[in-house]
């Protein structure tokens, strides 16, 4: 059952309404368009298997760049991610590394191979961009100002969090695409104050993205306070899927309202 946790006057959405900002969502991908996925240490997992599967429903061209430890300024830092990796190109390619696979190799080979690229050579035309981040944003989002007109320089050599999420989520836009935020689940090693922040300061950041709760999704289910189980991944992707699926094949100018005081722009599940 899908629950309403703010405004929403239909569930076949394609634009997002912050404050004065709008944003339309392009024509339902067909067989060719593409859809990206990047993703964290959330995505080193089955979670980005299930969610390929269920992509692949809607389209053949599925990528997915998967960097464990990994936030919006890493694709355009350049950043090496230290404890696992998932690539997988267009077409069915894979380099699948997860921590205990990737920790096998030496220091040199995992800066090598867990660099992330740069966000302007992977973004698709007119397609599609799914965003699994968050959970590595919480802690440094937690004590930041929202900013109510942010702005930031995207050509600096190094961005900080809150330039890197702008700057991706107009990236996105400025190639075409419709983009779709998957917000960090339940964790127990963050409060969930600062949690809820971090979703208030993605929406101030990337008013043209549809935000998915997905705190609505799931209960934690972990050992570390961060990471899901197997089977919570399979859960959360499931949850996560049903409504991009929504997403994917609403048609051009349905919308749903939000008030710019409100938390997210969301929609999801009871927490199970």
């Amino acid at each position: 059952m899908i629950s309403k946790p703010f405004t929403i006057l239909s569930l076949l959405i394609a634009s997002t309404f912050l404050g004065s900002t709008a944003v339309s969502f392009s024509q339902t991908p067909n067989a060719s368009s593409k859809i990206l996925l990047l993703t964290d240490s959330h995505g080193v997992s089955d979670y980005s298997f299930d969610l390929i599967d269920g992509l692949e429903n809607h389209t053949q061209q599925v990528r997915v760049i998967a960097r464990c430890g990994g936030s919006p300024n890493w694709w355009f830092n350049r950043t090496s991610t230290n404890c696992g990796m998932l690539d997988k190109e267009y077409g069915g390619k894979k380099n699948y590394l997860p921590y205990h696979e990737f920790k096998k190799l030496n220091k040199k080979k995992r800066q090598q191979i867990g660099k992330t690229p740069d966000l302007n050579k992977v973004l698709p035309k007119d397609g599609t961009v799914i965003l699994t981040l968050g959970t590595n944003m919480v802690t440094d989002f937690a004590k930041q100002e929202i900013p109510d007109n942010p702005k930031f320089d995207c050509q600096k050599k190094r961005l900080s969090q809150m330039a890197g999420t702008y700057c991706m989520a107009k990236a996105i836009e400025e190639n075409g695409n419709r983009c779709i935020w998957i917000g960090p689940p339940n964790v127990t090693v963050y409060s969930e104050e600062a949690v809820d922040k971090t979703y208030k300061m993605i929406a101030a950041l990337a008013p043209n993205c549809n935000i998915l709760d997905s705190r609505t999704y799931l209960k934690y289910s972990g050992s570390d306070g961060k990471h899901y189980t197997a089977k919570g991944y399979k859960k959360w992707a499931a949850a996560a899927l049903a409504d991009i699926t929504l997403l994917l094949k609403s048609t051009n100018g349905a919308q749903k309202s939000v008030n710019s005081a409100e938390a997210t722009t969301s929609f999801g599940r009871s927490a199970e």
